[in-house]
């Protein structure tokens, strides 16, 4: 019989179990179990591959950037978000020129750190449960205590719910939803760059440190807690999630969607899903890695872009883009009913605080997960079938993956 202690590990240890005694299930079973694990694998190591993809672009970006920002009217703004209508309120506009300059090298060097201390911190750590999975070939698991794996597999679980409701939107609507005009095909590639580097660091520093972790450093001086260092709570990481850092995480992620209504109404539920995945982020692990993983999203396909503006052909990257964006996709399937789980778990013990986990009941979370995910499967396909005969039929017909690409390049 299968002890508890097998089908357990400790998050914060250098490997993992490899006790596969949970899926005992039949030989068909453990390969579709088997197989998905090799696909979220693959999937989390070949993450590594865009991060260091965005970051050889904001390199990029230093040497053009600077250039457009002295000869354009280009003017960093700060804003606050406050609730109510008018969500966005202006603090201070910039003069641009030589101050735009300078303020784009304080997000680089924002971005630049934000990586270093995440790879200075865990990067050892996610060496060898990368290499640990490679030997085994499987996934690591879900809830490995690691800011990168962490960062990869919510990555792909949002990438699944954007997949989703972008998918929903154009059946119902008839019409694919588009990103406004600045951040278009048609805006140069230098203000583009500059505007998401700006929305890396800076949404972060509003939504997460001013909206989640300042109220958070209040209610701790209010209610007297022990630890009431301020750094704790503006930086983030390691803070319970308890009622007051679950309300402000849904306060902060409400008005981060509401302040992205200018891209429709469409995009304001998947960004509020992505700001409470960004909150948790920032509460387990701290500002710099949500400020990655804000990152890894805002300059998702932007290498075939410096390479088309760079007078090469981009063919090869986007197809190559585009087959990883299936693989993230099915293995986002995984992850999203993990945390979706993980989140019902908890709102379940929030209530239900002498609920005890039971070697049994890891089982049948365990097994809850896997067929949910196979449904969602069934479902994201037959989705996905519809939406692409509806394109083929308005639009004269496009491949699968170039149309996938051309969905998901408005993220």
């Amino acid at each position: 019989m299968t002890s508890r202690k097998q089908l357990s590990f400790d998050p914060n240890a250098r490997s993992y179990p490899h006790d596969t005694s949970y899926l005992d299930g039949g030989r068909v079973w453990y390969w579709v179990v088997r197989a998905g694990s090799i696909i979220c694998g693959l999937a989390v190591l070949s993450l590594v591959a865009l991060l260091v993809t965005n970051y050889w672009s904001l390199i990029y970006s230093l040497f053009t950037v600077p250039g457009y920002l002295m000869g354009s009217v280009t003017e960093p703004t700060f804003y606050l978000l406050v609730p109510f209508p008018g969500i966005l309120m202006p603090v201070y506009m910039g003069t641009g020129g030589m101050e735009a300059v300078i303020y784009y090298f304080f997000l680089a060097v924002i971005l630049l750190l934000a990586i270093g201390i995440m790879i200075k911190k865990e990067g050892r750590h996610f060496l060898s449960i990368a290499s640990l999975a490679i030997r085994r070939k499987k996934a690591p698991p879900a809830d490995v205590n690691n800011s990168f794996i962490m960062l990869f597999q919510l990555f792909m679980a949002l990438l699944f719910v954007n997949m989703i409701i972008i998918t929903v939107h154009t059946l119902l609507t008839g019409n694919s939803p588009s990103v406004p005009e600045s951040l278009g095909e048609s805006t140069v590639i230098e203000k583009r760059l500059y505007m998401l580097a700006n929305a890396s660091v800076y949404e972060e520093i509003v939504t997460r440190i001013l909206l989640l972790g300042l109220p958070l450093y209040f209610v701790a001086i209010l209610t007297k807690k022990k630890d009431r260092t301020w750094y704790k709570y503006l930086l983030g990481g390691n803070i319970k999630i308890g009622f007051g850092a679950f309300f402000f995480a849904l306060f902060s992620a409400s008005l981060f969607g509401i302040a992205h209504l200018s891209w429709g109404a469409w995009k304001v539920i998947p960004t509020v899903i992505s700001g409470l995945a960004f909150s948790y982020i920032f509460l387990k692990k701290g500002v710099f890695p949500a400020i990655v993983f804000h990152f890894l999203f805002d300059y998702l396909g932007m290498g075939g872009s410096i390479i088309e503006h760079s007078g090469y052909s981009a063919t090869g990257y986007n197809i190559l883009f585009s087959i990883l964006l299936l693989l993230w996709l099915h293995a986002g399937i995984r992850y999203f009913t993990h945390y979706t789980l993980r989140s019902v778990f908890f709102a379940y013990n929030a209530f239900m605080k002498f609920f005890k986990k039971s070697a049994r009941q890891l089982r049948i979370k365990l097994r809850t997960e896997a067929v949910l995910s196979l449904l969602i499967l069934l479902i994201f396909w037959y989705l996905f079938y519809l939406n692409l005969n509806e394109n083929i039929n308005t639009s004269g017909g496009r491949g699968t993956i170039a149309y996938l690409f051309r969905m998901f390049i408005g993220l």
